[in-house]
């Protein structure tokens, strides 16, 4: 009773105007969420496909056996696929078709879990490879860059549990969930796209926030507004923290799905996406996808 009466008291602080609508209450394990002309794509792992909702209706935009789909990012006039269980990168066209498969990079390193993604508004894809998801184990997680003639590099490495992945704006910074680590890093993007130093940019522990319960719990999926907001999607925790340019929290969203995977914002900012599940042990880990109304716009 106190964790409904928590999300509800959530959704009158935090989602102003409207309640969360849902885009699919029955999904497994929802992950990537991209909004994109009108049209939310996002993986749901567990069943090998994308999924495509318009508003209405969800229909099964693309899938393959053993996938394990984590991330959709535009890519050469299509889209680029995440393959987490396969351990490689699919890119298909607009209509679904499957053109090409990566599954290494230029210097011969196999990809392992490929995990989020997010273009750079030049052509290009970062994608993280996560490494294992246990405290216990090396940081072996990296970052790649696919750039717009297919080449893939390397761009960091020695990562605890690298996750989410985003670009800013203006092409300056590439922002990095390090899971395990309860941070989330900034890097600067140079000219050829690589990456300089690492600097940490928020602590989550740092943020005075109470502990889930979850010996996981860590920074998943980012999403940056118009401002230069962070939105932060703590798995584990199922909230959102919303901290602007320098790091200080502003918001705190409370959702009803612990295990948050991802988050994204429609064209106008005023809504946004989040995926996740309830359960992360019992196949096929359910969970939803809904809608609700951005705290800071609305």
């Amino acid at each position: 009773m106190k964790r409904a009466a928590a999300f509800f008291l959530a959704l009158v602080l935090f989602t102003g105007n409207g309640k969360a609508a849902a885009v699919n209450d029955n999904a497994y394990y929802p992950e990537g969420p991209l909004w994109l002309d009108g049209v939310l794509y996002y993986a749901e792992t567990p069943k090998h496909r994308i999924m495509a909702w318009d508003g209405e209706r969800n229909r099964v935009f693309w899938s393959q056996p053993g996938c394990g789909p984590t991330s959709i990012a535009p890519y050469g006039g299509g889209f680029v696929i995440l393959c987490h269980y396969a351990g490689k990168l699919v890119k298909i066209d607009k209509t679904g078709a499957s053109l090409d498969e990566f599954t290494k990079d230029r210097d011969g390193n196999m990809f392992v879990n490929p995990n989020d993604s997010d273009a750079d508004g030049r052509g290009g894809v970062y994608f993280s490879d996560s490494g294992q998801f246990d405290k216990e184990a090396q940081p072996t997680g990296a970052v790649y860059y696919l750039s717009p003639d297919g080449v893939i590099k390397r761009v960091a490495s020695g990562l605890w549990y690298s996750n989410g992945v985003l670009a800013d704006k203006g092409g300056a910074r590439l922002f990095v969930s390090e899971h395990l680590g309860r941070r989330v890093l900034e890097y600067p993007i140079k000219r050829d796209a690589s990456l300089g130093a690492a600097g940490t940019f928020l602590l989550l522990d740092a943020l005075g926030l109470e502990a889930s319960g979850y010996s996981h719990a860590g920074p998943d999926g980012l999403e940056m507004d118009a401002e230069g907001n962070l939105y932060v999607s703590e798995y584990g925790a199922g909230r959102v923290l919303v901290v602007d340019g320098k790091g200080k929290l502003l918001k705190t969203i409370e959702w009803s799905q612990k295990f948050l995977t991802n988050i994204a914002l429609d064209s106008g900012h005023n809504a946004i996406f989040l995926t996740g599940a309830s359960d992360n042990r019992r196949y096929p880990f359910p969970g939803k996808v809904e809608r609700i109304p951005n705290p800071l716009t609305n």
